[in-house]
């Protein structure tokens, strides 16, 4: 903690209030607005004796029934502090003295513990409205961005409080019980995965892909901070076998490349696989993607039967065309004929090409 100082008429003053007034440390605190320990400190420091307490008062503890009538006496009676800001040298003093404070774990359980099914009554009946929501979840994300070791932190200490505090888990377990007992249609699909429930309703893609859309036409700052937020992102994190070995043929032609580069030219901006500029052999701006068979729906493999595979090629086809009309050039490769390929083919397709590949659907 550090030493406040003290201008040599402020420490006088102290002495003088001390020795010929014969006033207690803690009422010359309150005049300069420090504690007593402080003021007892100074007075040492300028050698000035410190009077002795009395003893009979050493030791003294106040029996549990003068502990009581003093609750009592104050019950229903707002604190003499009830509307007094604190000033700025009070606020300091606090925080400096709270500083590099530690708060151990067992406290932190204690805490965690004592306030499990106890209601905040300042926030109970209330309901969040949805810009709030919003805003929270992008405070987080942009948060997480930034810091992404709190996110870990933050996963550590629950494993932590739910190791440590078995109450808790017996709490959730409780509120998932009643949830089931308010709403026993949430039985219905527990259990089944995603694409069983898809299947047998396709009723629930319509209904999921309206409340999609209407969301961003209420938000549309929402939409805009996501695509400004993925545009940044770089995904996927590690390229794919069809992709390195399309870069090595690059590599070894000698033409240069940029993998995943935003491509913000088009209404329907995503990050490309592969993207070649301009340069001596290439006179158009061309981008290659990497199609695998089951994610973008290969008419000849046909291994993905999820009915939503039809909306991804309609984007595929969506992007293509844009891409066209803005002077890129677009080479589409299927992941079956990426790995039967050879240098002398990607050659010929790369020079003979002009026009899409992979849309004979």
């Amino acid at each position: 903690m550090r030493k406040i100082k003290f201008t040599n008429n402020q420490m006088e003053e102290i002495v003088r209030l001390y020795s010929s007034e014969n006033k207690r440390p803690h009422c010359i605190g309150k005049k300069f607005n420090i504690s007593g320990h402080t003021v007892i400190r100074v007075l040492r420091e300028e050698g000035v004796k410190i009077k002795k307490v009395n003893p009979g008062t050493l030791g003294f503890k106040f029996s549990k029934e003068s502990i009581d009538n003093v609750r009592k006496s104050k019950l229903g009676k707002p604190s003499w502090n009830k509307g007094v800001p604190l000033s700025d040298t009070h606020r300091k003093n606090v925080s400096l003295s709270l500083k590099g404070r530690v708060i151990t774990k067992e406290t932190r359980n204690k805490i965690s513990v004592s306030k499990t099914g106890v209601p905040n009554k300042k926030l109970l009946g209330r309901k969040h409205t949805e810009e709030h929501r919003m805003n929270s979840k992008l405070s987080k994300i942009k948060l997480y961005e930034k810091n992404p070791e709190i996110k870990k932190k933050i996963s550590e200490t629950l494993k932590e409080t739910y190791k440590n505090n078995p109450s808790i888990i017996e709490a959730q377990k409780k509120k998932h019980k009643n949830t089931l007992k308010e709403h026993p249609e949430i039985l219905i699909n527990m259990g089944k995965k995603h694409s069983d429930t898809l299947k047998n309703n396709p009723q629930i893609i319509e209904r999921a892909r309206k409340k999609h859309r209407q969301f961003y036409i209420d938000h549309p700052e929402a939409k805009e901070k996501i695509k400004e937020a993925r545009a940044k992102q770089v995904l996927p994190k590690k390229d794919t076998s069809i992709e390195l070995k399309i870069q090595n043929f690059l590599s070894k032609l000698h033409i240069e490349f940029y993998t995943h580069k935003y491509i913000s030219e088009i209404t329907s901006g995503y990050q490309c696989d592969i993207f070649i500029p301009s340069q001596e052999g290439v006179s158009q701006k061309t981008i290659i993607e990497c199609d695998g068979c089951y994610w973008h729906g290969c008419p000849v493999c046909k291994l993905n039967k999820n009915p939503l595979i039809e909306h991804r090629i309609e984007i595929d086809k969506k992007r293509t065309k844009e891409l066209i009309e803005k002077g890129f050039r677009v080479v589409r490769f299927w992941e079956h004929d990426i790995k039967v390929m050879e240098l002398n083919n990607f050659k010929e397709e790369l020079i003979v090409q002009n026009k899409l590949r992979g849309f004979r659907r």
